[in-house]
């Protein structure tokens, strides 16, 4: 738990993948969010200990729109799991920003004016599901009269679900934040994982794929080298899988029908055999003409990895 919140943390404290999320969910990826400072996530108060948690992000932000710039506090929280008291958590961190704000005014101004800045705080989902707990603070309530509302302020919740996320929202957001959003949407299934992670996000930074790691036990294999994904070793563990599951499948089939079905795989698997040894035969004969790894993975529409495989066997 703990590797996972700091990497969770990690993340997201780099100025530049904070501003492009806030950019993207306060304006649709439009870049206004000009520069960030860090903040201190403590809470400074006396307040009770079950209340008195730490911030995961907290940044004042300055947004710039058209000649005007806006002053705002924005602060992250993440979560792999559905927090039901999310929506109080985040009432209770926002109102002693705000509190912590006045102090510090009361301090430097001796209290002659009060402007405090916006403060907005965003939950980030790391889940294939869509969040269940409660959105807003009316969601809370027993049922009560709809009068009383002109008199309770409700308090939304901002969160990103990637469950949630079309291709036109991945699109707004950084290569690389579009494709941890994604495969997280993705992770539960895993041909739809594949196709995305090796040809869509073969190229993410690492501290994307170490975030994977930790939030979905992706096993991704990272070179030390480049710090890029190892995407033989990917391909290698996927056919494994796949294997097993093949072999699994095949034990829970009736004995009977399995008699009749293993006779026609086994033909279908000697003939498989053999053109897959010819095809061998082909790749070491090129070879040795010459012809190099990418070269022969183009003319005969092979994975560069299986080519590779085949030559070093």
């Amino acid at each position: 738990m703990a590797e996972k919140d700091m990497k969770e943390r990690l993340l997201f404290s780099k100025d530049f993948y904070f501003k492009n999320i806030f950019n993207y969910y306060l304006y649709g990826g439009e870049e206004v969010i000009v520069n960030v400072k860090e903040l201190d996530t403590k809470n400074v108060f006396n307040i009770p200990k079950t209340t008195a948690r730490e911030r995961d992000i907290f940044k004042e932000a300055i947004i710039k729109t058209s000649d005007e710039n806006t002053y705002v506090l924005l602060g992250i929280e993440n979560q792999t799991k559905v927090d039901y008291d999310m929506v109080i958590r985040n009432m209770i961190y926002d109102s002693f920003s705000y509190k912590n704000q006045r102090s510090l005014i009361e301090k430097k101004e001796n209290n002659v004016k009060i402007r405090l800045k916006p403060v907005i705080t965003l939950v980030i989902y790391y889940s294939d599901k869509e969040w269940t707990g409660p959105r807003d603070l009316y969601s809370m309530f027993e049922p009560f009269d709809e009068k009383l509302k002109e008199f309770v302020p409700n308090y939304k919740l901002n969160i990103i679900e990637p469950f949630k996320m079309a291709e036109e929202d991945l699109n707004k957001l950084d290569h690389n934040l579009a494709g941890l959003f994604e495969l997280i949407k993705k992770s539960n299934n895993k041909d739809a994982f594949s196709e995305s992670l090796f040809n869509k996000y073969q190229d993410l930074n690492p501290e994307i794929y170490e975030l994977l790691n930790v939030v979905l036990n992706a096993g991704l294999e990272i070179n030390e080298s480049d710090g890029k994904i190892n995407m033989c070793k990917a391909i290698d563990d996927m056919r494994k899988e796949s294997k097993a599951e093949g072999i699994a499948e095949g034990k829970a089939e009736g004995i009977a029908e399995g008699e009749a079905r293993g006779k026609a795989k086994g033909i279908a698997e000697g003939e498989a055999i053999g053109k897959a040894n010819n095809l061998k035969e082909n790749i070491k004969t090129m070879h040795k003409n010459g012809f190099d790894v990418e070269t022969i993975a183009r003319a005969l529409s092979l994975d560069l990895c299986f080519v590779k495989e085949v030559l070093s066997a």
